[in-house]
């Protein structure tokens, strides 16, 4: 400001000065202030006309003195410990301190109100925090461990300061952890781990060096030795293929043979049964010729079930399941039994053989055949299963069963007979009608049962008996 001063110092005048409690002054777009001749001041307050004899007031030259007061920190639980504060002495401070507390007097018997302080926190030279007002103490919250400087200076009503002020020194104690020694320990032992690591490294590098070559001379040898088993393989397939090349082609011939050859002769058998039925003139000849014609067309029904299952290569499990429902009606219904065939299936599919269809389509050809001729059955349950060992094959009919002498049959016998040579394996029980299990290991076609089949055999007698 031209021809005047840059700062002017205001005074504060309150209660300690004789000024009423709760007396505000009220300043508004018109003069509220006036002088009188004698040189006071009047100003109007919420509690009446107050007065200051301005000539009068004096400056306070003498700053605050300022003295130590209490120190106190928070621990780790919460709870508050008082310090004792020495100018001479150093404040130290435990570790995991939450915060510390540091209080002061300034003395100022003039204004004690109006005393301002400023205190400034100071770590190696440099100023951490620094706060300006009243208050006669301060709070530092999660200080790092460390050295700090602490100074606190006051100025009384007219801003006369002590620049000197009290200044003090404490430390905040580390942990363990955060000792420097500690650091450096953890530092040494980490680069005694990186040398012992590199250590390492090398020698697995050595090592593994020597290793690469080893593995590279067994590689080697082990090609040898892969590419001639893959030679030998070759060869074993090709003989394989020239043999069911063969196997086919004899099939073939001898499906063909019995077409026209037996098949032909049972055709015409029948046929001729059928006719001469017809022409018969006496009851006799008319069942015997009824009698023939059934055994005719027997024959031929059987002939034509050994050649189907010959004319299968290889067929899945539904295709059997079909197959026998095609040939349980086409042998039962002409004799009034019904049939019932369910059929379980296993998650992984396998594929069912040439032999193993011809040697399924047997045993079940002769279980129907067993029923029609001495079970007097009206119904005839077949249950086909394929777990991931087996395959399982259940007859059961509500006939008459067993006798008390059972004879010496070529059915019951055939049966058992065919199963062990498909590797598999037969049970039988009898008590209000007949019940047969067959269990055929999938990869088992040596005559010996496996362990994983004789278990899938109780589980399909436990089925038959529920």
């Amino acid at each position: 400001m031209k021809g005047g001063r840059d700062r002017v110092h205001a005074r504060v005048f309150g209660e300690g000065e004789g000024l009423p409690p709760n007396c505000h002054v009220f300043f508004s777009r018109q003069p509220n202030v006036a002088m009188t001749a004698d040189g006071r001041l009047w100003f109007p307050t919420t509690r009446g006309l107050v007065w200051i004899w301005g000539s009068r007031v004096t400056s306070n030259k003498q700053a605050p003195i300022l003295l130590p007061g209490t120190a106190s920190f928070i621990d780790t639980s919460g709870t508050s410990h008082e310090q004792e504060w020495r100018p001479d002495a150093e404040l130290r401070f435990p570790a995991g301190s939450r915060s510390v507390r540091l209080g002061f007097t300034a003395l100022n018997y003039s204004a004690p109100s109006q005393v301002t302080a400023t205190t400034r926190l100071e770590r190696s030279g440099r100023t951490l925090a620094e706060r300006h007002g009243g208050d006669r103490d301060v709070t530092y919250e999660l200080l790092p461990p460390g050295r700090y400087t602490w100074h606190v200076t006051a100025a009384n009503e007219d801003g006369i300061r002590d620049d000197v002020g009290l200044r003090t020194a404490f430390t905040v104690e580390p942990f363990l952890w955060q000792t420097a020694w500690f650091r450096i320990s953890m530092a040494a032992a980490g680069m005694a781990g990186v040398l012992g690591v590199a250590g390492y490294w090398v020698r697995h590098a050595r090592l593994a060096s020597k290793l690469a070559i080893a593995e590279r001379d067994r590689v080697a040898a082990l090609e040898s030795a892969e590419k001639a088993e893959a030679l030998r393989r070759s060869e074993a397939l090709r003989q394989k293929a020239e043999a069911e090349a063969e196997w086919r082609r004899q099939r073939e011939a001898v499906v063909r043979d019995v077409h026209d050859g037996v098949g032909g002769i049972v055709a015409n058998l029948h046929m001729t049964a059928s006719l001469a039925l017809c022409t018969a003139d006496t009851s006799r000849q008319r069942e015997q010729l009824t009698r023939m014609e059934a055994m005719a067309h027997e024959a031929l029904v059987e002939v034509r079930g050994l050649m189907d299952a010959m004319e299968v290569d290889v067929t899945d499990f539904e295709g059997v399941a079909e197959e026998f429902r095609r040939y349980g009606h086409l042998v039962l219904d002409p004799h009034g039994i019904r049939l019932h065939v369910t059929a379980e299936g296993s998650a992984r599919p396998h594929p069912v053989s040439a032999t193993l269809c011809l040697g399924l389509f047997g045993i079940f050809k002769e279980g129907l055949a067993n029923v029609v001729k001495h079970a007097r059955a009206s119904q005839v349950f077949i249950r086909l299963a394929a777990s991931d060992e087996a395959l399982i094959l259940g007859i059961e009919d509500d006939g008459r069963g067993l006798p008390a002498e059972p004879r010496n049959g070529r059915g019951l016998h055939g049966m058992r007979r065919r199963a062990e040579e498909l590797g598999g394996e037969m049970s039988m029980d009898s008590g209000p009608g007949l019940r047969l299990g067959f269990v055929i290991p999938w990869t088992r076609h040596d005559g010996t049962p496996s362990t994983e089949a004789a278990h899938s055999g109780l589980i399909l007698e436990e089925r038959f008996q529920g």
